[in-house]
């Protein structure tokens, strides 16, 4: 009699971050940032990486964050997003902001929108006169999607933020996440200043 082989979980499941066995689905985590330049921005599984740029305007931000895959992958599923921003008001006005988000299946001639677009709550400060940060969170439903190698994912975020005299507003991009949080900007009392992506694929059990 010929033995029947298993294949076992741990080894289905290795190269994800976590996995959710009654979706049937292994999430991993991407995480958004700039390689070296306006024109290199990406998504990466790699937390020690710095980003050329830690942080950015927020108002007007429009940018794609790619990331190719090597091999063919379903996604499907609930997919996550984190992204933080910061404001500044000073002592006498307010500041708002939020952004826009969608996820994109791109094969390097069309675009196909396959989550959002999704807006995220409002943030103000309330006329502190001091950066004040706020973690953004949003939820996208993705219907099954296929991807061949060379295909890529993609996460467009668009930032809008509404003030006057001395206000202004930050998104932060830094995969290392520790970036920025030190500074001015408002991220120390996040804890981060890293965009983290939660990307559901099917798995091949």
């Amino acid at each position: 009699m010929l033995a029947k082989k298993y294949q076992t979980q741990s080894s289905a499941i290795a190269s994800y971050d976590y996995t959710d066995i009654a979706e049937g689905t292994g999430i991993s985590a991407f995480y958004g940032g700039n390689a070296s330049g306006s024109t290199a921005w990406i998504l990466t599984g790699n937390t020690s990486l710095y980003s050329a740029t830690g942080f950015t305007v927020l108002n007007g931000f429009d940018q794609n964050f790619d990331v190719p895959f090597n091999m063919p992958k379903s996604i499907k599923g609930e997919l996550l997003l984190q992204v933080p921003i910061s404001l500044y008001a000073d002592p006498t006005y307010s500041s708002t902001g939020y952004i826009v988000a969608k996820v994109i299946h791109y094969d390097g001639t069309t675009e196909t929108i396959i989550g959002g677009p999704v807006t995220s709550p409002s943030k103000t400060n309330g006329g502190s006169g001091a950066w004040g940060g706020a973690m953004l969170v949003l939820k996208m439903t993705i219907a099954r999607k296929h991807f061949k190698k060379g295909d890529i994912l993609r996460l467009n975020i668009v930032g809008t933020q509404s003030g006057t005299g001395t206000d202004q507003g930050v998104i932060g991009h830094s995969p290392i996440g520790t970036q920025s949080t030190s500074s001015g900007e408002g991220f120390a009392g996040l804890g981060t200043s890293r965009i983290s992506m939660f990307v559901p694929f099917e798995l091949d059990l």
